[in-house]
């Protein structure tokens, strides 16, 4: 017979779960960013795209299809 894991503890780690996965994004996409569709050799992918302090754009860093 297994135990029930309580509700307010499986609400308290889904919480803490999506703390840290919301921590995590905005690591990898600060909110200055933003993510611009790109067309390679024909499909187009998403870029993160943010600014470099020169009122310029820097290199994008993430290259996912996308959906059209």
């Amino acid at each position: 017979m297994s135990k029930q894991i309580d509700l307010m503890f499986r609400t308290m780690v889904a919480e803490l779960q999506q703390r840290a996965f919301d921590d995590d994004w905005a690591e990898d996409f600060p909110p200055s960013g933003r993510f611009v569709p790109v067309a390679v050799d024909g499909p187009r992918y998403w870029y993160f795209d943010q600014p470099d302090g020169e009122g310029g754009q820097s290199a994008g860093t993430s290259g996912l299809p996308a959906i059209p």
